[in-house]
């Protein structure tokens, strides 16, 4: 029963939200002679990614480094990903 329901759920907001939204913009590139730019996408996803860089460097220098003499890096790594995240969502 509950795979069903979930089947339901996804067949319902495929047919109301989604099938709508490719129409729409298929009307809008097509006919209207908009260009879809993924600039803004892309920002985002540069900034994730030097965020998650942010953490991996944190995470092998703690490594190569215990944590007493890793303190201020891992400050510096953990202050900067929560920044990172807010402008990321800002946009």
């Amino acid at each position: 029963m509950h795979l069903f329901c979930c089947n339901l759920t996804v067949l319902l907001v495929h047919t109301v939200i989604i099938v709508p939204l490719v129409y729409i913009l298929q009307v809008l590139t097509d006919q209207l002679g908009f260009v879809e730019s993924h600039r803004l996408m892309d920002g985002r996803l540069a900034l994730c990614t030097v965020a998650v860089g942010f953490a991996l460097f944190a995470l092998i220098w703690d490594y190569l480094y215990p944590f007493p003499l890793s303190r201020s890096v891992l400050i510096m790594c953990v202050v900067s990903y929560p920044f990172l995240y807010s402008v990321t969502y800002a946009l």
